[in-house]
């Protein structure tokens, strides 16, 4: 099978072997290998016996030199026109091919083989007309020829008359009952018209006749495969292996069924046997390719990204025109966080192909990442407007509108989106999150509970690991650790190395606070998955929270060593060296990124932190109001902006950040104090006094305390703020 795009999107590479349709019409004739090729010769029956030979041999060039003096030398001779149309026709000069076979035709006109070659010419040239014309006036003057009706029929299939074509392939068999070609070329008819189980039995019937066809084999392992029957598939393709082990199509196609399978590594292993048969297979490399992305965007495993680009470099080498393999160095690249160079593959695709939607759709996955919103939603029109069942594109237009606040389109391209396609469990999951942020916490849990079950009945049919490690992925974001536990354990039975389980598992045993165990399982983690980026940025998240930089800074230099492009990780470096007190290294590490993507939020946190150090708080505040401006949920940035505000007098700023973090969890105690502190510090003591009490109505802390305290006792009131002391030696007795 050759559909050969990431997105399982159909593309027109031919699935299947074809047998040729044609059976030579030149004089049978079998060349003595030591015959003397004496062209100088003027006898014409020695000029036609070399002629014969020179075409047997495959020598056209030649041939038609020959034929052309023969009919200098016997312009009367219809055989010798005859088969100098036919050479032309091999070297495909078709205008004077055609001359040469009229002229047989009108030196005899009853003879059958000039009527049979024009029919082929014009087949090549898609004139399928007069191909039929030519075809039956040979039939009509050799009605018992069996190749004939085969080749009928061949003309016919190719204009879309498959139940006549069928016809004309019955009659070739009952003319001839042993005539393979027809049984084959009427299964091939059949497929055709997706009629897969006709298919099967004429193929079947090939394979009595011949059971040494792997052609047939072949084809018939296909027509298996349409009808969703992929083991028996693969067991027909190993047939054709067996049979003809230099095969590349069955290796291909084999590669291809267990790719369907999410069986990836055979897949990748029988890529390679096809790619070692025929190394110009730009299909085989852009699907070995292929094969290794699957495994990476499955199992989150960034270095098969980095392996997959290498093959469809590859494929583009072997044809530069191959917009498909373009598009998926720009997919792999997206996974790899490197947007902008995605975006240019994705440009290269649609120039080579502007009807080919899905780069206009993976060119908005790079925009969307980037933070370019609009222009992200023009791709997703064009991608739409050229495929309008693609469910994809909705969906991503939903996460779009969702992230301007704009929930009613938001509501209604997710609704689109799982019309199309009511298995796509991450839109359930993402629509939920819509309605959340609404506070419709009842239609979100009925979103969420739709895309658990998608999760469960994906991972029970397939009992692939991936799918298990979805479905707890699914269970953790709505905090039901316990069963998302239980679905990484699974995927861990079934492949017990599986490194984002391992992840996930040690992620949910740091946060319990079993800090050991969290640190065995990432350990495990490396030493099993040494090529695991995701492995390593576990381990150094976990030393890191630790308490241990220094280890953590080896973790995360070994993970951008693999992934140089990943900003996340580059990230995650700097950070770990802030936290050694290398500031200059940090700020070096996040500058680059920033240069690159400036809507990185945790980078802009970390240059506000390094120049926090530095005492730079005007600087640290810039930083920290875009850190802000990309994430406005990280309650961190906004303390961090509340105190270099603070520190360069910006007070009134200072309260606004406070009621950010209101904003983001009214309970929390500690902004309510916040604001009293600050408009104490303004005067405004009567408000701050509120703030206090406020913060002490949620939760007895020691700074609304203190603060409270500091406010009576400026006021004189001592009396009350001695209450207010015994409440904070009660607590501090408590603590």
């Amino acid at each position: 099978m050759k559909d050969d795009s990431l997105q399982d999107e159909s593309t027109n590479e031919t699935p299947m072997e074809t047998i040729p349709s044609i059976s030579e019409d030149v004089e049978d004739f079998s060349p003595n290998q030591n015959f003397d090729l004496d062209t100088s010769t003027n006898d014409p029956e020695q000029l036609k016996i070399i002629g014969l030979t020179l075409i047997a041999r495959g020598g056209f060039k030649e041939a038609k030199g020959v034929f052309q003096r023969l009919t200098t030398l016997i312009p009367e001779d219809h055989e010798a026109w005859n088969n100098l149309g036919y050479t032309l026709r091999n070297l495909r000069e078709f205008s004077p091919a055609i001359k040469a076979l009229e002229k047989a035709k009108t030196i005899d006109p009853e003879f059958e083989p000039p009527y049979t070659n024009m029919a082929r010419i014009y087949f090549a040239k898609k004139k399928f007309a007069k191909a039929i014309s030519s075809i039956e006036k040979a039939i009509q003057l050799n009605p018992k020829a069996s190749n004939l009706w085969n080749e009928k029929a061949n003309i016919l299939e190719a204009m879309g008359k498959l139940k006549s074509a069928v016809d004309a392939y019955d009659v070739a068999i009952e003319l001839d009952p042993g005539n393979e070609n027809a049984f084959f070329r009427k299964g091939d008819a059949f497929y055709a018209a997706g009629m897969f189980l006709e298919a099967i039995e004429q193929y079947d019937l090939v394979i009595e006749l011949n059971p040494n066809s792997f052609t047939a084999w072949n084809n018939k392992g296909f027509a298996y495969f349409m009808i969703g029957r992929r083991r028996e598939a693969i067991r027909c393709y190993e047939e054709a292996i067996a049979i003809n082990p230099a095969y590349s199509i069955a290796w291909y196609n084999k590669a291809y069924a267990l790719h369907a399978l999410d069986v990836l590594e055979e897949a990748s292993i029988c890529y390679d046997k096809a790619l070692e048969i025929n190394p110009n297979d730009e299909v085989a490399w852009n699907n070995k390719g292929n094969s290794l992305y699957n495994i990476g965007r499955l199992g989150h495993r960034t270095e098969y990204f980095l392996k997959s680009i290498k093959y469809f470099e590859k494929a583009i080498e072997v044809n530069p025109d191959y917009e498909i393999a373009w598009n998926n160095i720009g997919n792999a690249l997206n996974y790899l966080h490197r947007y902008e160079e995605a975006i240019f593959y994705h440009d290269k695709a649609i120039e080579l192909n502007p009807d080919f939607d899905y780069p206009y759709h993976a060119k908005a996955e790079a925009q969307h990442a980037m933070g370019h919103l609009h222009d992200a939603l023009e791709n997703l029109e064009m991608a739409i407007e050229l495929n309008p069942r693609h469910a994809p594109s909705y969906a991503e237009k939903a996460r779009i509108f969702h992230r301007l606040k704009r929930f009613d389109e938001a509501k209604a391209y997710f609704s689109k989106s799982l019309m199309l396609n009511p298995m796509e469990c991450k839109v359930w999951m993402d629509a939920g999150s819509m309605y959340e942020t609404l506070d419709r916490s009842e239609d979100a849990l009925r979103f969420y509970d739709e895309g658990i079950k998608c999760y469960d009945l994906n991972a029970t049919e397939t009992q692939t690991e991936i799918a298990w490690v979805d479905k707890g992925n699914a269970l953790l974001k709505l905090g039901l650790i316990e069963d998302a536990v239980k679905a990484y354990d699974t995927a861990l039975l079934i492949n017990p190395d599986f490194p984002e389980a391992m992840v996930r598992k040690a992620e949910i045993a740091f946060d319990n606070g079993d800090e050991e165990e969290a640190l065995s399982i990432v350990n495990t983690c490396v030493e099993s998955n040494p090529d695991s980026v995701e492995g390593w940025v576990a381990r150094g998240d976990i030393l890191l929270g630790t308490g241990n930089p220094g280890e953590a800074m080896k973790c995360f230099e070994k993970a951008t060593s693999m992934d140089e492009h990943n900003p996340g990780n580059q990230v995650k470096l700097a950070r770990a060296k802030y936290e050694l007190g290398k500031i200059a290294e940090a700020m070096e590490i996040v500058d680059k990124v920033l240069e690159k993507r400036d809507e990185i939020a945790d980078a802009w946190g970390i240059k506000c932190l390094c120049l926090m150090s530095k005492d730079d708080h005007a600087g640290a505040a810039e930083a920290c109001e875009k850190a802000c401006l990309h994430d406005d949920t990280n309650s961190l940035n906004w303390y961090n902006l509340a105190l270099n505000y603070e520190k360069i007098g910006e007070l009134k700023k200072v309260l606004e950040c406070y009621d950010e973090l209101i904003s983001l969890d009214a309970d929390d105690a500690m902004p309510w104090s916040e604001k009293g502190r600050i408009y104490a510090l303004l005067g405004k003591h009567s408000t701050a006094i509120r703030f206090f009490e406020m913060s002490l109505d949620m939760l007895e802390n020691e700074p609304a305390l203190e603060g409270i305290i500091k406010v009576l006792e400026h006021l004189g009131k001592t009396m009350k703020a001695a209450e207010y002391k015994i409440r904070l030696e009660n607590l501090s007795g408590d603590l």
